[in-house]
Parts: structure tokens; sequence; C-alpha cells
């Protein structure tokens, strides 16, 4: 049955395996201090045409947006985001615990996308500087967002003036950066730091990757708090090897961009094809997420063929695709319900 759940549900891509079982080969220094994560930090900055960052390792998604917001964010701060992001909705309060108390400030269309103007309006006649309210520190866009739209370089340069002209970081939780910048066409320079990004997530969980997730902060977001930080959290692993031989296995040569170009590829295709039997898309399809309101009877004869998740917004129903998705069994599944 082909599982279009979720792209966590996709296995590890064998070129992760192979690092990892390369890594596997003899003793290493612990902690982070191995020769995978110190070529890992050349890798980087190599992918991100800059050497000014600090690399802080995570094995988890949450955890990685949770420490890096604790980096960024006082407790007495607020992060600026949409109101369906994954760090207001999915992430059990674990930002908020992270930073000692800091809160949200949601700006946005509920059923649609936050632009720099949401943002700017959202911050309009805020009491800046007034000690009885959380003060604006972080401006936080998934890329892509949790229902798959992707920024454009221009978006992002716009959110990060606005960030700027508040007194504002601004991060991007890429957990699926490698869909955006396939949708794009950008580098990933070009789609973080040189457009004003000051730090991110760069996600290779939902690409392929086992556990692994990296923070990266450019620039003035380098801190010497952040090892303790990390520490703290729980997100440093012993072995942390293994957590870079993943991110190297995807990022060498290229492979994370082929992987996550397949991923959006896929859900253009399947997107299509429930077009045609009648569904309706309730977003663009730009990236490997597709949310689409299926009729009854359509519904019913996909589930008989495929997992997937219905229950959202408007009658809603989620399919992911992943970057093991096959195009035959997009064919087939489709095919069946014709």
């Amino acid at each position: 049955m082909l599982d279009l759940r979720s792209d966590n549900t996709a296995p590890v891509a064998p070129e992760v395996f192979a690092a990892l079982a390369r890594a596997n080969e003899g003793h290493d220094t612990a902690y982070g201090a191995d020769r995978w994560t110190g070529h890992l930090k050349s890798e980087l900055a190599a992918v991100f045409e800059t050497e000014d960052f600090d690399l802080v390792m995570a094995i988890t998604g949450t955890g990685a947006n949770a420490l890096a917001l604790s980096i960024l964010c006082p407790a007495w701060g607020a992060v600026v985001c949409h109101p369906l992001a994954h760090v207001v909705q999915d992430e059990c309060n674990a930002p908020l615990m992270f930073t000692g108390g800091a809160s949200w400030l949601t700006v946005g269309d509920p059923f649609g996308r936050m632009s720099a103007d949401d943002v700017a309006k959202g911050l309009e006649g805020y009491h800046f500087g007034s000690m009885h309210s959380a003060q604006p520190k972080v401006l936080l866009a998934a890329q892509a967002s949790e229902r798959g739209l992707v920024w454009s370089v221009e978006e992002t340069k716009a959110f990060a003036a606005v960030a700027k002209r508040h007194g504002m970081m601004m991060m991007l939780d890429g957990a699926r950066f490698g869909n955006a910048l396939a949708r794009t066409g950008a580098s990933p320079a070009e789609l973080s730091w040189k457009a004003g990004v000051d730090a991110m997530v760069l996600g290779m969980t939902k690409n392929g990757g086992m556990a692994a997730e990296m923070i990266l902060l450019f620039g003035q977001a380098r801190s010497a708090a952040a090892p303790y930080l990390r520490k703290r959290s729980g997100q440093v692993q012993s072995k942390g090897r293994y957590l870079s031989a993943q991110a190297i296995g995807a990022l060498e040569g290229g492979k994370w961009l082929e992987r996550a170009a397949h991923a959006n590829a896929m859900a253009t295709r399947l997107s299509e094809g429930l077009v045609r039997l009648g569904a309706r898309l309730l977003y663009p399809v730009e990236a490997n997420l597709v949310f689409a309101v299926l009729p009854p009877a359509l519904q019913a004869k996909l589930a008989e063929h495929a997992l997937f998740y219905p229950g959202y917004e408007n009658g809603g129903t989620r399919l992911v695709t992943s970057w093991s998705t096959p195009p035959e069994a997009i064919n087939q599944f489709l095919a069946r319900a014709a």
C-alpha cells in the first residue's frame, strides 16, 4: 500500500546509510570533536558559501527548533510566526519551555500565507519598550510551511527587512529547506543569510536522513552560549559522528537536492491526477505536501490503496510524498481511483 502519511515514514536514503557505515569504522572522539563533524562544517561552508556561522547539531526537529529559539529569544521575548507554524501547533510548547517563558505572537491568515505585510501590520502599534508586554525578538518562517507553501528569495528578504526594522532576528524552520530550494531554484546562501536570515534549522530527517537536524547561526547570531544550551536541552549525542555522517552523506554531491526535487515532482504528479479525478486543492502545491478536498467516493476509493491523513481544515486531506515515492506507484494509485 502506498504510504502518503508523511515524509517521516520514508526509509533512510542509501547514501546516508553508506555514510553511517563508513563512520562506524573504528574509534573517534566523542561529543562532536570527531573528524566527521569537522568535515561537515567544511561541507556546509561550501554549500552556504560562508564560514561565518556556528553549527549546532540536534537529533530531532522539535529539539532543533526549541534549542535555536532558546539561543535567539530571551524568556521575556516573543516569537512572531504563522498560527499554523510547527512550533505552535506540533511541538508541545517545547520552544516556550526551552526559552524559559517566551510567548507566541501569531500573524497572517490562519488558512493561508504569512506575508511581510502581515508581520508589519501585526507589529503596528505594538508596545515595544513596555515592561508590561513581551518583546518580539524573533521572526520565524517555515521553509516550506506546514501547508507546503514556499517563500521566494524576495519574500524572505522582505521578512528579514521587517524583522531588522524592529530589532528582531530572522529564523527559518528549514525542516523542508531542500524542498524549498528545489522549488525556487535558489542557492542555499541566496535563500538564507544572503536574504537576511540570521539563523535556521537545516533538516535532513524528512529528506532521507535517520535523525539529523542542524542549526546554523549566521553572523551576529553566532553565540558562545549555544554549546551550553545544547547540552542543557539534551541534544548532545555522545557519539556525535553519527549525526554528522548522515548530513555528509546527504549533502555531498548535492544528493539532498535531488531527493527533495523528486519528492516535489511526485507531489505535483499526485495533485494533478487528483484534480483530474474531481478533487479541489486547498493550497498551491509548491513542495511535497498536497492538501485537497476529495469527493467522498474518491476518498473511499483511495483509502483502499493508500495511507493518508484526512481531517484538515475545510474538510481537507493531507497527502505527503517523499524521496522514495515511486512514480509508478503514484500512477497506479490514480489509475485505481479512476
